[in-house]
């Protein structure tokens, strides 16, 4: 498991781990969940990018970012580690970091 790694998991919803790589001690992940990108729904493109997982537009929603346990994240999809810079933009802008 490795930051920006897409998991999906057993209710079919996505997430992408957030947390660093170096903070593997703890039984828990931070992580954002993706949704499937609709037209009307209301974005603002810093904090909501959009990225293409399994031929399907998905929307980092950024305000949700949580924890989860680590066995919950059981069925790696891909990685989004090419979008680091997007995520952690995203990230900053919801603490006002950035």
């Amino acid at each position: 498991m490795a930051q920006f790694d897409v998991f999906r998991l057993s209710d079919s919803s996505l997430v992408l781990d957030c947390q660093s790589d170096l903070i593997n001690a703890y039984e828990t992940r931070f992580v954002v969940p993706l949704i499937v990108a609709e037209a009307d729904a209301v974005i603002i493109p810093r904090l909501h990018p959009r990225f293409r997982i399994e031929e399907t537009d998905v929307v980092m929603v950024t305000q949700f970012a949580g924890t989860i346990s680590r066995r919950e994240l059981m069925t790696r999809i891909g990685s989004l580690e090419h979008e680091r810079l997007r995520i952690i933009s995203a990230i900053d802008v919801l603490t006002g970091s950035g």
